[in-house]
């Protein structure tokens, strides 16, 4: 997933999350991401540099199930469908 549209999904799932919208559940629905086979919300991004001074582009996902936080390369992140 291309860096903007991950940084836009985290936006959107912010402005949702405090909203006082009666649809929050449905809209929230559209916002998922898959990565390594797993359904998440994104949350925030993280860009680090490896030890030769590479960008390293991480995303923050909010996993459903385990109601937890994990980080993980944003290459492997897709919109979930």
């Amino acid at each position: 997933m291309e860096r903007i549209e991950f940084l836009e999904l985290c936006q959107k799932v912010a402005m949702v999350k405090n909203s006082s919208c009666s649809d929050k559940q449905k809209e929230l629905e559209k916002l998922k991401v898959v990565a390594n086979e797993c359904k998440y919300y994104p949350v925030a991004y993280e860009l680090k540099f490896d030890g030769q001074g590479n960008p390293v582009h991480t995303a923050v996902l909010y996993d459903l199930k385990a109601r937890s936080v994990t980080y993980c390369p944003l290459e492997v992140v897709k919109k979930y469908e």
